[in-house]
């Protein structure tokens, strides 16, 4: 198991089932946890529906839903194995190890610009990714990047999320990756997918840092409507 948290867990899987004719038997498996609502249940199946229909390259799409499994007495969504795992853990790993070297500017803007592409897709489509971040991408082996909708980045990557004195302390966001009228009104478009976008780039050039990490939340909005902005990480080019 690679995470169990409040809201779900994610799955390193093996599937043994030669009818299914998949490239690989190495998968990922995310289902809900022992506690979820029915409600939750449902959404989970209900996301899995929306992205199974998005083909596209920069997209993870599941592979499909496993309803009998050894793992779990909920479903399990199936998704394509990647060796390189979730781009934040990633990127921070390269960043820290003395064994690895550390990747090139032009290496971070490929990815970058697959991300790009991926949110591009989806918006021509009309949806939205609301929650972007490195941490709902998957790096493939040759360093291209997907979208995924692990929806499980809340308990991978609990420092991301928070609330507001005004928030359900169970409905925590990523507030420091949202646009202002996303934080404030619930409000969210292209424009403010864009936004987030933003703070993934500075994600990447900075190789994993945590974006106003010496900003609390409570005062992050009052900072941003004073138009203070993420400084340029060391080491990033201005153009």
């Amino acid at each position: 198991m690679i995470s169990l948290g409040q809201f779900g867990r994610l799955f390193h899987c093996s599937l043994n089932d030669s009818s299914i004719n998949i490239s690989t038997q190495n998968i990922y498996g995310k289902t809900v946890n022992s506690s979820a609502t029915s409600t939750q249940l449902n959404q989970m199946l209900h996301d899995c529906c929306l992205f199974a229909a998005l083909k596209h390259s920069t997209i993870n799409s599941p592979l499909g839903i496993v309803y009998k499994n050894e793992l779990s007495p909920y479903p399990l969504i199936v998704y394509p194995y990647s060796n390189r795992g979730i781009l934040k853990r990633f990127i921070i790993q390269n960043r820290t190890s003395a064994r690895e070297q550390l990747l090139s500017t032009q290496e971070l803007v490929y990815m970058a610009i697959h991300i790009a592409k991926g949110l591009h897709f989806l918006h021509r489509r009309k949806m939205l990714m609301k929650d972007i971040g490195t941490r709902n991408c998957l790096v493939m082996d040759d360093l291209t990047v997907k979208l995924t909708d692990y929806a499980l980045s809340r308990d991978l990557f609990p420092q991301d999320y928070d609330c507001l004195p005004m928030d359900i302390p169970t409905e925590s966001r990523p507030l420091k990756f949202m646009a202002i009228e996303s934080i404030n009104d619930r409000r969210f478009s292209t424009a403010s997918d864009v936004w987030s976008y933003g703070v993934l780039l500075w994600e990447l050039m900075s190789r994993g840092l945590q974006p106003y990490a010496d900003i609390e939340s409570y005062n992050l909005i009052s900072h941003l409507q004073n138009n203070h902005r993420l400084v340029q990480p060391i080491n990033c080019p201005d153009s």
